[in-house]
């Protein structure tokens, strides 16, 4: 080995030296975690109420489900409640999601652009009813609980002039877009409570 080449391996050798000396020591506990790409995402579940509307973050009283769609949150729900049996699961619905849902049921009802509120009183419906012309409907969906299931009492509905005769298709269609059957929820429902622009329903496997 030349005298130039020696002087250069050396030099690096006391590098490296140098960098496993100064080199900071390893914080205790710490975790390496996943690069970005090799993550899942997954929809958020903590018994806090972080991810909660505000509205509603008082009747969440344990493990809360409250992000992606609505079927997203009611899959991790029953996901979870099936490997922590015996405890209950919170699901968290806001106004978009559950808009959503309901859209999609009506696409083979004779109602046409669905849109519900959720409020302290229930969940606030307004859709367009197509029957010998359009008429604007708005309906009061009061939840309640009986026998573990979710139904709708309806209330303060107004067809805006849609004759008579149509009324019972009309509130058979507005049942049919809001059946919670199509939420995804299948737990036994322990009971619901509806504030401003949230609702929390809670049960368990």
């Amino acid at each position: 080995m030349s005298r130039f080449a020696a002087t250069i391996f050396i030099g690096a050798l006391v590098v490296v030296v140098l960098l496993f000396a100064f080199r900071p020591p390893d914080s205790p506990g710490e975790v390496a975690t996943p690069a970005a790409s090799q993550r899942t995402s997954a929809p958020s579940a903590t018994p806090s109420a972080v991810t909660v509307p505000t509205a509603c973050a008082t009747y969440v009283k344990g493990m809360a489900f409250a992000s992606g769609t609505l079927a997203e949150r009611s899959s991790a729900a029953q996901a979870w409640m099936e490997a922590n049996p015996g405890r209950q699961a919170w699901v968290v619905i806001t106004d978009n999601v559950l808009t959503e849902v309901a859209a999609r049921q009506a696409r083979s009802q004779p109602v046409r652009d669905v849109r519900i509120a959720i409020e302290r009183a229930g969940f606030r419906l307004g859709a367009t009813a197509v029957a010998i012309g359009s008429f604007p409907i708005k309906v009061l969906l009061v939840p309640q609980v009986s026998n573990g299931t979710i139904r709708f009492d309806l209330r303060e509905l107004d067809t805006d002039g849609l004759p008579g005769f149509f009324r019972g298709s009309i509130e058979d269609s507005i049942r049919k877009a809001a059946d919670p059957a199509g939420w995804g929820l299948r737990m036994r429902i322990d009971g619901i409570a509806t504030d401003s622009g949230c609702a929390v329903v809670w049960g368990s496997a």
